[in-house]
């Protein structure tokens, strides 16, 4: 009886320790991530007839909210390193706000008090991260590097007036003209991993990302960045 009561009291931890095993012993994992991003750009040109442009986009243009999101897909190669690529949709862009608007008579109807310009640049992504596990529990801290291939979708600028009268005007126009096709960025950052179950795993991933080539052909280069808060549900198998 007493041997009996030992091992019942001793399956709990028995169980435990194979869960861990297959948890660990899962070599695959697909999921679904979606990240809110904070995105910007760098200028450059050096065409002297063009610097006066920079200055001025530099002084008013300012950052602005996009997201990345998509299906990601995991490969464990040890303990220690894994890999993984997935497809995801990004929104990326910044914005331009005019409040300086000449007007015969004031709270003229007719003239806009503000106006915000978003541009917004659609990209189809092909990542490829490596990333490195320093804490290897059930809670999991790694490091991830790697570089993203970007492919254009399109352009989009959409212009919001604001009036006196608190009506609002939009416009939105698509262009597809002067973005180079293909666009490859650097990835970097810290992650955290948690298994739920011997199945299902969160992860909360704060991640850099930033243009290595131009994303125009024109003389002023532009070349998009941005940071975000990566959130993702994985299915291991």
């Amino acid at each position: 009886m007493r041997k009996l009561i030992y091992l019942f009291l001793l399956l709990p931890l028995f169980s435990l320790g194979q869960n861990q095993t297959i948890i660990k012993d899962a070599k695959f994992a697909i999921g679904l991530c979606f990240s809110p991003d904070y995105s910007y750009r760098y200028l450059s040109t050096d065409v002297d007839a063009k610097k006066f442009i920079k200055e001025e986009r530099d002084t008013s243009e300012t950052p602005d909210f996009g997201f990345t999101a998509g299906i990601s897909l995991h490969y464990r190669l040890n303990k220690r390193f894994a890999v993984e690529s997935g497809l995801l949709y990004s929104k990326k862009g910044y914005k331009k706000i005019l409040t300086n608007f000449f007007a015969i008579e004031t709270n003229d109807p007719l003239i806009p008090e503000r106006a915000v310009f978003y541009s917004r640049f659609d990209y189809l992504c092909v990542p490829v991260k490596f990333n490195y596990v320093f804490i290897d529990k059930r809670f999991k801290l790694f490091v991830t590097a790697g570089v993203s291939s970007n492919f254009f979708i399109k352009e989009e600028t959409k212009i919001v007036n604001e009036y006196s009268n608190r009506t609002t005007v939009k416009y939105v126009e698509d262009n597809i003209t002067n973005f180079i096709k293909l666009n490859f960025e650097l990835l970097a950052g810290l992650g955290a991993d948690y298994d739920i179950n011997k199945h299902i795993k969160l992860r909360l991933e704060p991640l850099f990302r930033r243009s290595i080539n131009s994303i125009t052909t024109t003389d002023i280069k532009g070349y998009l960045y941005s940071g975000g808060l990566n959130f993702g549900v994985y299915y291991r198998f």
